[in-house]
């Protein structure tokens, strides 16, 4: 601050120059106060103007320079406003169609994606309608018919389309009816009681449906004791004298009274599991029936109490990771079931008591410089945690264990000439002002050393005349007073 006192001449008497306040600086406002002197305060810069970083510059006085308005996330829209300042909003990513997702990564902006559809199931066809966006994905399944009625079709969800020969399933249904398999109509069973006819006068024949041809002999018995009855192939019946031969399914005998008497010989074993018989020359035979109703799916056996049995085959494996069914031409199918739930983020198995199982993914990769989340279609993303303060007088770091770190920095010139400080905006500032080494005390010559700091030297006020009393006051400097 600059002023001007009152001085005393000795030839012209007092004299009053004005005092001027002024300290050069532009963010102040000096004034005269009669009764104080000088007196300055300090400028107001604010414009009001939430968008812009306001200071004051000695020499030139207010500045408003704009805010930089950046998140450095490329997923908002950075604006400012005049009164509330910087503001952030999401950015909305342009929805193309159902089959191509989009997602923002703050790093990247808006990412597309094809939507994968594959079901992994061969028994469909997969594809995708962009404009269904409730339930694009469609899977259509596959027609398998390969219009062969004597081939079973069915889909496998790993292999596709099967074909399976069911020539094994036309099994006659009785003794009289042939099977074969028609590629038209599939299995087709024809009459074959005709090949029961027989030229043998001395047989009946007709078709049995449960053992085939069956052939009565004819009965010749002309109710003669005392005659044996025989047929002949070609003629059929005749009767001769009764001779003492007898075969191995009769008993005969005679009596004078009723003649000769036959009784046949009882076969019945008591077996419902054989067909009895018996044999003019070697008697009784039994055999086996064979009880087969031609399916995988059923386990054959005879009880010789009711006849033949036949006990369905258990097919379930007690694994509900399987689907459990019999096919009576292949016997027992235990299918695995399919458990992908087209979900990136859980891990899909199958546990044979419970079924299928969808465990969470974990996604956290241990580290706070990371924002981990999961993402259905893609797995998991760890986006990098942004540490960025908007402040110049930071080192702005992070740590995986602790997270973001923010440390002052040292604004250091080594000169005691300046002034050390940080702008948030700018950084390091380094301010050598015009006063700094100022002692308010006019009779010292102020310099600064940038190594030692401010030097005030006292000043000579000697004019080198003996007619002047020569003095140095502190406010206004040297004085030469006439002796």
């Amino acid at each position: 601050m600059v002023t001007l006192a009152l001085i005393t001449f000795a030839y012209f008497g007092c004299y009053y120059i004005s005092t001027y306040c002024t300290d050069y600086n532009w963010c102040t406002k000096d004034s005269c106060d009669p009764a104080t002197g000088c007196a300055s305060y300090t400028v107001s810069c604010d414009d009001g103007d939430a968008c812009t970083y306001d200071d004051c510059d000695i020499y030139t006085g207010c500045t408003h320079s704009p805010i930089q308005c950046n998140d450095w996330n490329f997923c908002t829209t950075d604006t400012c406003d005049p009164e509330k300042g910087c503001y952030f909003e999401d950015l909305e990513c342009e929805v193309k169609d159902a089959c191509t997702p989009v997602t923002c990564a703050p790093l990247e902006g808006c990412c597309y994606s094809t939507l994968d559809c594959d079901d992994d199931n061969e028994c469909t066809i997969d594809s995708c309608d962009p404009s269904d966006f409730y339930d694009p994905c469609k899977h259509v399944p596959v027609d398998c018919d390969d219009h062969d009625a004597c081939t079973f079709d069915y889909c496998s969800p790993s292999s596709g389309c099967l074909h399976n020969d069911i020539y094994a399933q036309c099994v006659p249904p009785d003794q009289c009816t042939d099977a074969y398999c028609d590629k038209e109509k599939g299995c087709v069973y024809p009459d074959i009681s005709d090949r029961c006819n027989d030229e043998d006068h001395c047989f009946d024949s007709w078709c049995d449906d449960l053992i085939g041809c069956v052939y009565q002999k004819v009965d010749c018995d002309d109710h003669n004791a005392c005659t044996d009855d025989y047929c002949d192939y070609y003629t059929g019946c005749y009767h001769t004298e009764i001779n003492d031969y007898t075969d191995a399914c009769t008993d005969q005998h005679c009596d004078e009274e009723t003649g000769i008497s036959y009784s046949a010989v009882d076969c019945n074993d008591g077996d419902e599991c054989t067909y009895d018989w018996c044999d003019a020359y070697n008697g009784c035979v039994h055999d086996l029936i064979i009880c087969d109703d031609k399916s995988l799916c059923t386990e054959d056996g005879c009880n010789s109490y009711t006849g033949c049995t036949f006990v369905k085959v258990e097919c379930d494996d007690s694994n509900e990771c399987t689907r459990d069914s019999c096919i009576p031409a292949l016997g027992c199918q235990n299918i695995p079931i399919y458990c992908d739930d087209h979900n990136a983020c859980t891990d899909d198995t199958c546990n044979p008591i419970c079924g299928c199982v969808h465990t969470p993914v974990n996604c956290d990769d241990g580290s706070l410089c990371t924002n981990d989340r999961c993402c259905p279609v893609n797995g998991c993303i760890n986006e990098i945690v942004n540490c960025c303060d908007l402040n110049a007088c930071t080192d702005d770091l992070c740590y995986p264990e602790s997270g973001c770190n923010y440390k002052n920095k040292v604004c250091n010139d080594n000169d005691a000439c300046t002034i050390d400080s940080c702008d948030p905006k700018s950084g390091c500032t380094f301010y050598t002002p015009d006063c700094l080494c100022n002692d308010n005390n006019a009779c010292t010559k102020d310099s600064c050393d940038k190594y030692i700091g401010c030097i005030n030297i006292f000043i000579d006020c000697d004019d080198n005349y003996y007619t002047t009393t020569d003095y140095c006051d502190e406010g206004d400097g040297c004085f030469y007073k006439r002796n």
